[in-house]
């Protein structure tokens, strides 16, 4: 799978686990965005893997 593609599905994840989401899920697409396009430019490979992997944590502290 592209990395493209693992990026999206995690955006598309973390967007659907946020609806639910204590705080408000204004408030928590609102830090997704921000969160997501502040690492809009990055272009290292190795460095798109870090963030995935720091996403998918995230998502596994949702489901906890």
């Amino acid at each position: 799978m592209s990395l493209r593609k693992r990026v999206i599905d995690l955006y598309k994840n973390l967007y659907h686990m946020g609806k639910e989401y204590p705080g408000g899920s204004k408030w928590f697409h609102g830090r997704l965005k921000l969160a997501f396009s502040k690492n809009k430019n990055v272009e290292d490979p190795t460095q798109i893997e870090q963030l995935i992997a720091r996403g998918e944590f995230v998502v596994k502290e949702i489901e906890a």
